[in-house]
């Protein structure tokens, strides 16, 4: 019953879900919602928890392909959530006014030297992460003989960091792979608008199954902020460590369980926005759509668990760069920013004030959470071995 759903939702085929519009698919969700209820969409990954971590990594492509079990299907749900979460036009405009702050980066930021308090901070920082990383990346290959850099984007969102990687640099070749319609086609328009058409490609599709003719194809893989909404972190990072050129790099920065892991997991998670079911949860926090939700978020890892299953995945110099601290000055910077929208009284009758209500309220407690361990935030620099 849960693949038919998966395949059909009510009239929607699941051809068309990648271009339904967000109005489209909720009103195709509606009549299911009764028996959506009596399906936990973790159950069947439960199952398949042995493969998490890629540790073999044929078997563990298998994952998306074993129809018997069920498993294709969770995963498109759960990437269809992913989906809907930047797909509303009311979250896109909270993301861009809120984290992006001036810029089209909507990323958390790395805050040394920045001044917190300054006009547009938060999209200064947000840069100047996208930045770090790609120093990050250049150390693992580049050379006095290196002419091109061809590298692919996991979960690009508006494409704000490859345009900027390819602006600072000639040699760069970007493919961004991800799931949003309206992203892709957001970061299409800014990409010609820019000039950069001929060096930016933008593919619709998730990074958990990438094309097989990508095998050992690029330089390197990059992801900001987008690891976290992976069904499998292991089987991404055995995607990724698949479509790199022995050699390349992979760097990615991403949310974590902090150190007390079972007790993060149980306290990060919020209710299931989607059908009302609550996984585990000792929190009272709402639905914020930023931090583990159960819709968008289905394989927490700490810090150490993300480090081993980039080791599983084949990946080696795997090294890692705690950022909590600019995490929590990132919530306190987005809190202050969501207060002041309230009090402008701007958005007292617009689909963004239960929005920014929720948000106001998450936020500051999201920095308690930070500091007492809960959620961690860093990077992970890896580089694939040489043939």
């Amino acid at each position: 019953a849960k693949r038919t759903m998966a395949k059909s939702l009510s009239g929607v085929p699941w051809s068309r879900i990648a271009t339904a519009t967000a109005t489209e698919l909720t009103h195709a969700i509606q009549p299911v919602m009764p028996r959506l209820q009596q399906f936990s969409p973790n159950a069947t990954f439960r199952r398949a928890t042995s493969l998490r971590h890629g540790k073999v990594r044929g078997t563990a492509r298998a994952l998306y392909t074993h129809v018997d079990e069920g498993i294709e299907e969770d995963r498109r749900l759960h990437e269809y959530a992913v989906s809907l979460q930047y797909e509303a036009d009311h979250k896109r405009k909270f993301y861009a006014q809120v984290m992006g702050d001036g810029t089209n980066n909507i990323h958390f930021g790395k805050w040394d030297g920045v001044d917190a308090l300054a006009p547009g901070a938060y999209g200064k920082a947000s840069m100047q992460m996208t930045d770090w990383m790609w120093k990050k990346a250049i150390e693992k290959i580049d050379g006095p003989d290196v002419k091109s850099i061809n590298y692919v984007d996991l979960g690009a969102g508006n494409g704000s960091a490859a345009r900027s990687i390819c602006e600072g640099d000639e040699r760069v070749h970007a493919t961004c792979i991800n799931l949003t319609p309206s992203q892709n086609h957001e970061n299409t328009q800014r990409t010609e608008k820019e000039g950069l058409l001929a060096r930016i490609a933008v593919q619709e599709g998730t990074f958990m199954e990438m094309p097989g003719e990508w095998t050992a194809s690029f330089d390197g893989c990059f992801s900001q902020d987008a690891l976290v909404h992976a069904y499998s972190k292991g089987v991404a990072l055995t995607e990724a460590f698949r479509i790199t050129r022995p050699g390349g790099f992979l760097v990615l920065c991403d949310l974590n369980c902090g150190p007390g892991e079972k007790e993060a997991v149980a306290e990060a998670h919020t209710p299931n926005e989607l059908t009302g079911e609550v996984f585990v949860t000792t929190s009272d926090l709402k639905h914020d759509m930023l931090l583990f939700d159960t819709d968008v978020v289905q394989d927490n890892l700490s810090s150490k668990q993300l480090q081993e299953a980039a080791v599983a995945a084949g990946w080696e110099e795997v090294d890692y760069f705690d950022m909590s601290n600019d995490l929590r000055c990132s919530f306190l910077v987005m809190g202050r920013k969501v207060t002041e929208m309230l009090e402008s009284g701007k958005y007292d009758d617009g689909a963004m004030f239960p929005v920014l209500k929720r948000f106001e309220e998450n936020l500051y407690a999201r920095v308690d959470q930070v500091e007492r361990g809960v959620f961690s935030w860093g990077a992970l620099i890896a580089r694939k071995p040489a043939a």
